[in-house]
């Protein structure tokens, strides 16, 4: 994992899914040279030991070439107030710590609470800009920007936590995460959930190696979504279409489903 390119998401499943000491060196090497898509590769790798740079390899058994990295003291976010917040992440990044975004959320609640929220959120803004995956805390940011910008720039909030944490994906993002969204989504604004649909479903120009919505991975969540916001014809129009369309690429004769108009009884 040297050099492949981690922003084909091809390549990023199988980084993920290779837990060998090189592996995790080599996203380690990546990630300290500020490579944004090794760092989330150790993000969801976080269960799995991460091997510590050894300058004699050869004289070093597997075993601890594979040990943890041992973090230095994590440094105190009441130490950084919003105008130092870039020596904050120096500091984070001296301390070996491979969860950034965690380590920035809590700087974020920490200073937001003492009173700094404008300040925090144009900080949480600029740390998000250009990232092609979110995995910050959306309910942090969107209870910010509903406080500070008001109801339709929180919106937005909402319609980019969906977008940027791939949310319609069932293997890229968290049940809890995506909930909470939908959760605010029907709570403020239940006359957008159409526009919401369009706005982060195939909106997706900046990935183009990425699948469309796919049976696998997008269906089940989309109609689970369409039932949360009380759509249940639209959300049987998409399942009979995702069925029948399945049905018609597999070469055999099944019996048609009891659960839609037609079926067996």
């Amino acid at each position: 994992m040297a050099n492949a390119d981690l922003g084909n998401r091809v390549f990023r499943a199988v980084a993920e899914t290779a837990v060998e000491g090189e592996n995790l060196l080599a996203l380690a090497e990546r990630s300290d040279r500020s490579d944004a898509n090794a760092t989330e590769c150790l993000h969801r790798m976080s269960l799995f030991h991460v091997p510590s740079e050894d300058p004699k390899p050869e004289r070093t058994s597997l075993t601890e070439q594979t040990r943890l990295v041992e973090s230095g003291p994590m440094p105190d976010p009441g130490d950084f107030p919003p105008e130092n917040f870039g020596a904050y992440l120096e500091a984070s990044k001296a301390a070996r710590s491979y969860r950034e975004d965690e380590d920035v959320d809590r700087w974020a609640t920490l200073w937001s609470a003492r009173g700094h929220k404008e300040a925090v959120l144009d900080i949480l803004d600029a740390y998000d800009s250009g990232r092609s995956f979110l995995s910050g805390d959306s309910k942090l940011r969107f209870e910010l920007t509903l406080q500070i910008r008001g109801r339709q720039a929180a919106y937005e909030a909402l319609v980019v936590a969906q977008a940027r944490r791939y949310g319609w994906n069932r293997y890229f993002s968290r049940s809890e995460d995506v909930r909470y969204v939908w959760a605010k989504l029907k709570e403020i604004y239940p006359e957008k959930w159409l526009a919401f649909l369009q706005s982060t479903l195939m909106s997706d120009p900046e990935h183009v190696n990425r699948s469309g919505v796919t049976v696998q991975s997008y269906i089940s969540r989309l109609v689970e979504f369409l039932l949360f916001m009380e759509q249940p014809e639209t959300a049987k129009g998409v399942a009979r279409a995702a069925t029948e369309a399945t049905l018609q690429l597999v070469p055999l004769r099944l019996s048609p489903p009891t659960w839609i108009p037609g079926g067996t009884s």
